[in-house]
């Protein structure tokens, strides 16, 4: 397996957004919510970072590319609603390339968004969602 590395989405990270979202673009629709024709641009990727940037800026969630060794945006990764007081918990969540799944990737990414969940953010606990799936309207599960 090549090394990975997971950081914080940052401006300027858009063109490779985009680019991974229009590759796993006919993937996703399977396991994700619809996803209106705007955010397959480079606008609406901008768009959608921008909002990604400001809930990291509030605590509210945190928004994390995963990486090749080479750079390549191979997935993305997050902690999403933060919970702070006594619970100090969040909810994680990723999506993973088409042809990246099988390899142990997202395992390993895990494994650093969980550090960096608990070493810096200082959370007590960290939540997986099931995701299921009616007439396109997405519906979670704890």
């Amino acid at each position: 397996m090549e090394n990975l590395s997971i950081r914080l989405l940052q401006e300027g990270d858009e063109g490779s957004l985009l680019a991974f979202e229009e590759e796993n673009r006919t993937f996703f629709q399977e396991f994700s919510v619809h996803r209106p024709d705007d955010f397959y641009t480079l606008a609406g990727q901008r768009e959608m970072l921008k909002t990604r940037l400001e809930k990291s800026e509030e605590d509210q969630d945190y928004h994390f590319g995963i990486f090749l060794d080479g750079g390549e945006l191979i997935g993305t990764i997050g902690l999403f609603r933060i919970e702070r007081g006594p619970r100090q918990m969040a909810i994680i969540g990723y999506s993973l390339s088409q042809k990246h799944n099988g390899k142990g990737y997202a395992t390993e990414a895990v494994r650093q968004l969980v550090r960096y969940g608990f070493d810096v953010l200082g959370l007590h606990r960290i939540e997986a969602e099931e995701w299921r799936f009616h007439q396109g309207v997405g519906e979670s599960r704890v």
